[in-house]
């Protein structure tokens, strides 16, 4: 069984950002230096604004491509959510349960950033090491701290709107946010055990925190053979995936629908036959989504400019529990309507990310269907078809 202590923060004694570089430097040296390494990875997320825990376990293997020190050459990740295989040309996904498998021909670097046990990985950091002891716009500071009695360094990274993640794109802000990591690192190795992430909007209610043990530099590497599409396929067999519903279009009509919703008095049951002769606006969303808790206050003023008779915006959560539901309404106190149980309708609807919005006229034809909050353009189809819609 493996025993996992978290740093305590009141033994945190930073000193200047010349004595950081210095361990930067280092860590980075120390990393480049790896031709692979194995280890075991255990990552938390703890988000209680957003009423979001998320874990997962897992072992990996990367091995590392000697004419770009920042890119890998090989690698597997293994979880109890599945394998996951880079053979250098091609990402296999693996499912146990079924024996099946998936296939994506030659990826982009930036999409291993997707990949769980990528995240606040080794990888990630012999990529993004480099760039950020040349960013001066990145504070830095060491300190040191005691883990099961044992003194390991801490250094503190203050990123104003970047993140670390690895790959060169990466996704721009939609705030004025400031990220704090903590790297705790072994003064002997200079490699890092702990990664925790902190955020300068969520204070104490964000935290995450990934550990990395057992960490091994002279792994044994796996046969070539391994790494091979015929030896996945004498296991394995290609996952036969359906072909994705398209999102309603404008133009369709809506089909009939019947969703639980949290009202003044408690729960009710929302026909979609009631809502006839209203210009209706729906916003598709799911927990742990930051689009989505974004655009609930701009939704919270289309319902407050537009409410009325001939208007009803709903709130349609399409995945997850009556419990997880009631938390935001509760903290949210919508002047709309929030329903839940909406996976079947947003299958049929051919919802494909979340926020998707939808709106219909008074008759349940379709005037608009995209991804994301498009403020200027839903406010603008609704200050249009209002006035046609029943009164």
């Amino acid at each position: 069984m493996r025993t996992l202590s978290f740093l305590f923060p009141g033994l945190l004694l930073f000193t200047g950002s010349p004595h950081a570089q210095t361990t930067l430097q280092k860590m980075a040296t120390s990393l480049v230096r790896l031709q692979a390494v194995s280890c075991h990875i255990h990552t938390e997320i703890n988000n209680s604004k957003d009423n979001y825990h998320g874990e997962i376990t897992g072992d990996c293997f990367v091995a590392f491509r000697q004419d770009d020190i920042r890119r890998v050459a090989t690698f597997r990740l293994q979880s109890d959510r599945g394998i996951v295989i880079y053979n250098g040309r091609d990402l296999f996904t693996l499912n146990e349960k079924d024996s099946t498998y998936q296939i994506r021909n030659q990826p982009e670097d930036n999409y291993f950033s997707h990949l769980s046990l990528f995240y606040h990985s080794l990888p990630t950091l012999r990529n993004m090491l480099p760039a950020i002891e040349r960013n001066d716009s990145i504070t830095k500071t060491e300190g040191d701290t005691l883990i099961a009695n044992q003194s390991y360094k801490t250094i503190r990274l203050s990123m104003y709107r970047q993140s670390l993640e690895y790959g060169d794109s990466h996704q721009p802000f939609t705030k004025d946010v400031t990220l704090f990591y903590t790297l705790v690192v072994d003064p002997t190795s200079f490699l890092p055990c702990q990664i925790i992430e902190r955020n300068s909007i969520d204070g104490d209610g964000y935290v995450a925190i990934t550990y990395l043990t057992e960490i091994d530099t002279r792994p044994a590497l796996p046969t070539e053979w391994s790494w091979s599409l015929t030896a996945i396929q004498q296991k394995y067999h290609l996952a036969g995936a359906p072909a994705a519903t398209p999102l309603i279009a404008a133009g369709m009509s809506l089909p009939d629908w019947v969703l639980p919703a949290f009202g003044e008095h408690g729960d009710t049951t929302i026909r979609s036959g009631e809502l006839r002769g209203r210009l209706l606006v729906f916003d598709f969303w799911i927990k742990n989504c930051g689009p989505c808790m974004e655009s609930w206050p701009h939704l919270q003023a289309l319902q407050k400019k537009y409410g009325g008779a001939s208007f009803r915006l709903l709130s349609i959560n399409a995945e997850d529990s009556r419990k997880d539901v009631a938390f935001f309404f509760t903290r949210e106190h919508p002047a709309y309507l929030m329903l839940y149980s909406g996976k079947a309708l947003a299958a049929q609807l051919g919802v494909p990310a979340y926020p998707t919005l939808i709106i219909a006229d008074s008759t349940g034809k379709v005037l608009y269907s995209g991804i994301g909050f498009d403020q200027e353009k839903i406010e603008g189809i609704i200050r249009i078809n209002l006035p046609l819609a029943g009164s």
